[in-house]
């Protein structure tokens, strides 16, 4: 089996591609000021990501030889199994009932974070927990959290972005299945995130005969524009690779791609937001020497004069254009100023006509 989704080279390739020319015509056209706004995005990341990086260590229980020792071998096979010789930290965290795990990050130091709620679930299939612990340590394996800043500029393009995500999560769930010794726990595992401890219950080969709803128009648009493919699929894609075949998905609707067309891909979560932030950010580095250059022209139109009539360079027109405004600019303060000068005289006149008048008692 073939670690690697066939779909996720050949959308990488594209999203490198296109990623590669979007940062140079922004640095180029920029003149640079592109690269601060990266500079306050690592900032922000420095700061969102620390913070989780500490209430993990403060909160969490860090897996170690001595800490969950049964845990912390599975782990260690695993990495064995995925060929990965930097094993990243691990924790457990009680996140609420979440069934999930994580991958993450931070200073060149990587981790995993298992949530208690999938290890409780399968407490009775401990072999299942390998194919979780496999699908995350494949997002380090696969380097796409090393990646994902340098591509999010072009992330949010229709189709491309969600797909290279949902594609991710396609490599992933190949490198759960290499790490788990049973199939069938494979399955249970995605099973556990569907149906959570009523897995047990539930008919894995029904679970996964669901997808012929994604044919529908509604289905088809909704995982088009979202980063993760539907579960159904993805019990499929595990039960036709333990079984040799290569999956073969089912075709979605040709109308949801016209409206997924308009769609955007912000990502998920706070990532998103910062994403786009960042995006706002620097179109407004490349519009603002846009801006200012319409104002220059915007006051030549109106004094009548163009570079060309008055016979200077672009830097002399613009210092007379500047010394024009600032010298209009004068003008309507100093008018102003004569303008409250002569209302106050006129109150004053007022105040002294009201005094001298007799009252109406008198």
């Amino acid at each position: 089996m073939e670690l690697v989704y066939a779909k996720e080279k050949s959308l990488f390739a594209i999203m490198m591609v296109l990623a590669s020319l979007v940062w140079l015509v922004l640095i180029v056209c920029t003149l640079g000021i592109a690269l601060l706004y990266v500079l306050m995005g690592f900032l922000v990341y420095l700061v969102t990501q620390s913070a989780f990086i500490s209430y993990l260590r403060g909160t969490a229980v860090h897996v170690t030889a001595e800490q969950l020792p049964q845990l912390h071998q599975r782990i260690q096979h695993c990495a064995h199994k995925l060929q990965i010789r930097d094993v990243p930290d691990a924790f457990v965290l009680q996140a609420d009932g979440m069934l999930n795990a994580l991958a993450t990050k931070f200073l060149g130091r990587r981790y995993i974070v298992l949530f208690s709620s999938v290890l409780d679930a399968l407490e009775d299939h401990p072999e299942a927990i390998d194919f979780y612990i496999g699908h995350e340590l494949g997002h380090l394996r696969r380097n796409h959290l090393n990646w994902s800043p340098f591509l999010m500029i072009v992330g949010w393009i229709p189709f491309l972005g969600a797909a290279y995500r949902r594609a991710q999560e396609y490599t992933c769930d190949r490198h759960g299945l290499a790490c788990c010794d049973n199939p069938l726990d494979a399955q249970r595992a995605i099973a556990t995130l569907a149906a959570g401890g009523s897995y047990r219950q539930v008919d894995v080969r029904r679970y996964s005969g669901q997808i012929d709803w994604s044919r529908g128009f509604w289905m088809s648009f909704h995982e088009l524009v979202s980063s993760y493919p539907w579960l159904t699929k993805r019990m499929y894609a595990v039960q036709e690779l333990s079984a040799g075949r290569e999956p073969v998905m089912p075709g979605r609707n040709p109308m949801a791609f016209v409206l997924a067309l308009f769609v955007p891909n912000a990502g998920t979560g706070a990532a998103g937001s910062l994403i786009l932030v960042a995006m706002i950010g620097i179109m407004a580095a490349v519009a603002l020497p846009a801006y200012h250059q319409y104002q220059q022209r915007a006051a030549e139109r109106s004094l009548g004069l163009s570079h060309e009539e008055l016979g200077v360079d672009d830097a002399a027109a613009e210092h007379l254009v500047t010394t024009v405004e600032n010298d209009a600019a004068s003008d309507l303060a100093h008018a102003e100023k004569q303008a409250d000068e002569a209302r106050a005289a006129l109150e004053a006149i007022q105040k002294e006509i009201a005094t001298r008048q007799p009252s109406a008692k008198e």
